[in-house]
């Protein structure tokens, strides 16, 4: 299993450079979070990360992703303060949060941003409520956000999230849509480094004076490269320019970032074993500036409504007639639950075997599986399918409305 190959090579590295800690990008419990027992991250998480190499008893800083929100969020916060997280290694205080660490005498500032808070993730409607709430919730983190970069006179500053920013793979790049704003305030505070999770491969886009990196290969092996020769009509949906990709690779392995100066990190990213290093770059930090002038290229911008009406917590939908999309879901919803939100009207479901990379290339499609029914749970899909396909339409006549 890739996880335990990856583990291991991460203690090998771990005990060569000690780092003053180590960073987990969301999907902490597949494939549907804790489910409110603390038992399971023990399980999942500590038996194979600290509890199996001692190079790795060090603190965890986390954040949650997709796969964690499917089920009560609320358990992995608390596992920080149970007395089953052994050594306290397991860092998550909350939803959002910021950690400022030193080493070679420098200050980074972490600041961990919940993106399905961010986006509006529709599993977030179990936790919150309303619709009111959620876009409430992002307000908060939204300011929160902004005030901790405006605010820190750290030497380098570091922001991380679960869902992609840029990214040439699996899922939909959410600086074009979703996360707008969230990039805007990278640029801003002058970012030098994103770091994300959520597609299973490892990744770095440069643009503009950051430094985007996938970096999700860490269990699951579900992954393509779009883009392995540019063509605009379809790299312009996850990419922000012909020149960006620094890295792709579809492979197991994870990353080490080491500060040099305030001016230079360097970025090296390992395979499956300790021994493999795929690639090694330096990242310079408060390069905006002389980007400024550059201008930003075309970029696609996904389409969110149907007929008239704005599809809520749809990561897209297709460019021509009604919605088809692949929402981020908890174990109780279902795809009627999914369209009614938008007071739509749930045509089909479909479960998706494999994980797809762009909700465009669904489109036309008219068959993923067999279809499935409209109210069926997530929680409650066949073993096969990894998520749902839900196809809202309007709503007949105004009675339905």
């Amino acid at each position: 299993h890739r996880l335990h190959l990856v583990s291991a090579a991460m203690a090998d590295i771990a005990s060569q450079l000690d780092p003053t800690h180590i960073v987990l990008v969301g999907d902490n419990i597949y494939e549907n979070g804790a489910e409110g027992d603390l038992r399971t991250i023990q399980h999942v998480w500590y038996d194979s990360f600290p509890g199996a190499h001692g190079s790795l008893q060090r603190p965890w800083h986390m954040i949650q992703g997709n796969h964690d929100w499917r089920s009560d969020p609320t358990t992995q916060i608390e596992f920080t303060w149970s007395s089953l997280n052994q050594g306290g290694f397991w860092n998550l205080p909350g939803f959002w949060y910021s950690k400022r660490v030193a080493a070679n005498d420098l200050t980074i500032d972490f600041f961990y941003v919940d993106t399905l808070v961010w986006t509006e993730g529709f599993s977030v409607l179990v936790e919150v409520g309303s619709r009111k709430s959620m876009a409430e919730l992002k307000e908060q983190q939204k300011t929160w956000l902004e005030k901790e970069l405006r605010e820190s006179a750290a030497d380098w500053k570091i922001v991380v999230g679960h869902q992609v920013m840029y990214g040439d793979s699996d899922h939909v790049s959410e600086a074009f849509g979703r996360m707008s704003d969230l990039n805007e305030l990278l640029q801003k505070y002058e970012v030098p480094i994103w770091l994300n999770g959520h597609s299973h491969n490892q990744e770095v886009v440069q643009f503009k004076g950051i430094t985007y990196i996938t970096t999700g290969a860490g269990c699951k092996s579900k992954s393509m490269e779009i883009c392995k020769e540019w063509d605009a009509a379809t790299c312009n949906m996850f990419l922000p320019g012909p020149d960006t990709k620094k890295f792709f690779s579809y492979y197991g392995g994870f990353l080490s970032l080491t500060f040099l100066s305030k001016g230079t990190a360097e970025l090296v990213i390992y395979g499956n074993s300790s021994s493999s290093v795929l690639f090694t770059y330096r990242i310079r930090n408060r390069d905006h500036r002389r980007w400024l002038d550059v201008p930003t290229p075309y970029t696609f911008l996904p389409k969110h409504s149907c007929g008239s009406i704005n599809v809520l917590s749809a990561s897209e939908c297709c460019p021509e007639g009604c919605c088809r999309s692949v929402p981020d879901m908890h174990v109780t919803q279902s795809c009627t639950d999914f369209c009614e939100f938008s007071r739509l009207r749930c045509v089909s479901a479909a479960g998706i075997v494999r994980e797809l990379p762009h909700t465009s290339l669904l489109c036309g499609m008219s068959e993923l599986s067999t279809e499935l029914n409209c109210s069926m749970l997530l929680g409650d899909i066949p073993s096969q399918y990894a998520d749902l396909m839900c196809h809202c339409e309007p709503k007949q006549n105004e009675e339905e409305s």
